[in-house]
């Protein structure tokens, strides 16, 4: 008569204790049990990271505030939010891919900020490049896709600052990470409209992202 060994000591998990896994079987006390082995997870090259698209992740960087990211070939991003002050941590975590990056100057700030109070005021808003190759926005005004100026925006800074009225939101950008620039994600739809805008805070870190410490890249899932 064949003795029946029971082998499934983990409830569907497989005979083997967490960490090990089964090849074969082996003869132990006269009895034919699972051979169970270390698992060994390889580890993933990040040559061989891609992006949704396909696109190759080259770079990793951090914000002052302690965000986390990695970027694209493409300028997509994927970004794990640390908890702090702004927001008290109350949606830290891994976030969703961004399509599109930008990374811009502190003087600048305010006229890429403004993105904001155009949506406020209900306009539809895309992106454009001005002759001397700065980024601008544009709204959808008076039937018409036009530059958007300081007074779209601001109404009260440009009643106390007239000059600026006529002034078009333009600023300078990156397409890579620079130290000291503010990070930005957006998403553009089929039609060119800017969607789901997201400033973030002054970069702090850039570095390959084969040189990346693999703790950091673990926060994507990454080991």
């Amino acid at each position: 008569m064949k003795h029946i060994t029971s082998w499934n000591l983990f409830e569907g998990k497989g005979p083997c204790w967490p960490g090990y896994k089964q090849i074969g079987t082996k003869m132990k006390n006269g009895r034919r049990v699972p051979n169970c082995v270390p698992e060994v997870k390889e580890a993933v090259d990040p040559k061989t990271l891609v992006s949704p698209s396909m696109s190759p992740i080259t770079t990793y960087f951090e914000t002052a505030q302690g965000s986390k990211y990695l970027l694209s070939q493409a300028g997509e991003t994927k970004r794990w939010k640390s908890s702090h002050a702004n927001t008290g941590g109350e949606d830290s975590g891994l976030k969703e891919w961004y399509q599109k990056s930008m990374f811009v100057p502190e003087e600048d700030i305010n006229a890429m900020l403004a993105y904001e109070h155009l949506l406020d005021k209900g306009y539809k808003i895309s992106i454009s490049k001005t002759q001397s190759g700065k980024k601008v926005w544009v709204i959808y005004k008076n039937s018409q896709w036009v530059p958007a100026l300081y007074s779209d925006a601001y109404k009260n800074y440009v009643k106390a600052n007239p000059q600026m009225a006529d002034k078009p939101l333009a600023f300078t950008s990156s397409s890579t990470p620079v130290m000291g620039y503010m990070a930005v994600e957006y998403k553009q739809d089929p039609s060119g409209i800017v969607r789901s805008f997201h400033p973030g805070s002054p970069v702090s870190k850039v570095i390959s992202v084969e040189k990346a410490d693999p703790k950091d890249l673990s926060y994507f899932g990454i080991k």
